[in-house]
């Protein structure tokens, strides 16, 4: 169950942060609020440890020559495009700003992250 919880709190802060990105002027000020700060770092590193998570299931089905089985679980790749985007975004929001892309880009992760 921790791990339910670990992506509650994930879920809830990438939203949050989402929020507050697209209601910006600019990224660089945000760096700058300690609050937004943490959130991205935990964001950041949630995202990671998922996406970490899913290779080693990959990786652990790989030894056990049953990785044709992780090929067809749907939510493999659901999960692999939910923590890896998440990681994506956050570095495209911090290197080209808040605008019409970074909106596009944070509303279809934020569908996976959702899902």
């Amino acid at each position: 169950y921790f791990e339910v919880f670990l992506y509650a709190v994930f879920t809830v802060i990438f939203t949050c942060l989402s929020i507050q990105f697209k209601f910006s002027n600019n990224g660089t000020y945000e760096w700058d609020d300690v609050l937004i700060r943490d959130m991205t770092i935990t964001c950041f590193v949630l995202a990671l440890y998922f996406l970490l998570r899913e290779i080693a299931q990959y990786y652990s089905m790989y030894q056990l020559n049953l990785h044709s089985f992780w090929y067809r679980d749907f939510w493999n790749y659901i999960d692999l495009i939910a923590s890896g985007g998440t990681i994506v975004l956050l570095e495209f929001y911090f290197s080209v700003g808040p605008g019409t892309e970074y909106e596009h880009l944070a509303s279809v992760i934020a569908l996976f992250v959702w899902m």
